[in-house]
C-alpha cells in the first residue's frame, strides 16, 4: 500500500493506525532520509532503519547538465575539478564550476584542479545524494585544496535530500 500524509496530524494518524494494528508483526516502509519516524518511536532504537538504493543518474553532458541545475547555495561559490569519464570523453577533463544567484555554469579550463573525482561521484554530488564532505572522507573526492570541500558544499547544496522509493 502507499500512504501519503498531507498534514502533520495525518502523518501521526497514519503511523498511529499502522503501529497499533494487531495483525501487523512487521512493517517495512520506504522513508525519505529526513522523515522523523524513528524519533517518534519509544525507544527510537526499536526501529531497524536501513538506507536503500534509490535512482541512478548519469551526467551525459557536464557543461549543459550543470547549467540546467538550479543553484540554492547561500553565497557565490566556485571550484576547479578534474573529472574522469572513461565512457564519454566529452566529459573527461578539468572544469571550472561557478555558481551565484540561482545559476550554475561549467567551462573547460587548463587551470590546476582543486580536486579530482569521477563523473559518477559528480552525479551523486549533483543530485545531493552524496555530500562533498562525505565524498572526501570516503576517498571519492581527492582534494588538492582543502577549502574546496566547503565550496562544493555550497555548489551542490540542495533544499531537500533526494529520495526515490522506486527500485529498478
Amino acid at each position: 500500500h502507499h500512504y501519503e500524509a498531507l498534514t502533520p496530524d495525518a502523518y501521526l494518524g497514519i503511523w498511529g493506525h499502522l503501529l497499533t494494528h494487531d495483525l501487523a508483526y512487521e512493517i517495512i516502509a520506504e522513508l525519505h532520509p529526513d522523515d522523523p519516524f524513528q524519533q517518534l518511536c519509544e525507544p527510537p532504537g526499536a526501529v531497524d532503519a536501513r538506507i536503500g538504493w534509490g535512482a541512478m543518474i548519469r551526467l551525459v553532458d557536464v557543461e549543459n547538465g550543470l547549467a540546467q541545475r538550479p543553484y540554492v547555495g547561500t553565497r557565490a561559490a566556485a571550484a576547479t575539478l578534474r573529472v574522469t569519464d572513461k565512457t564519454l570523453p566529452v566529459n573527461d577533463g578539468t572544469w571550472r564550476i561557478e555558481a551565484a544567484e540561482g545559476q550554475m555554469r561549467a567551462e573547460r579550463t587548463d587551470a590546476t584542479p582543486d580536486a579530482e573525482l569521477s563523473v559518477n561521484t559528480l552525479a551523486s554530488l549533483f543530485t545531493g545524494y552524496l555530500r562533498a564532505d562525505a565524498a572526501s572522507l570516503g576517498g571519492f573526492l581527492r582534494v588538492t585544496r582543502p577549502e574546496v570541500v566547503d565550496e562544493l558544499m555550497q555548489l551542490f547544496a540542495v533544499t531537500r535530500a533526494p529520495f526515490c522509493p522506486d527500485h529498478y
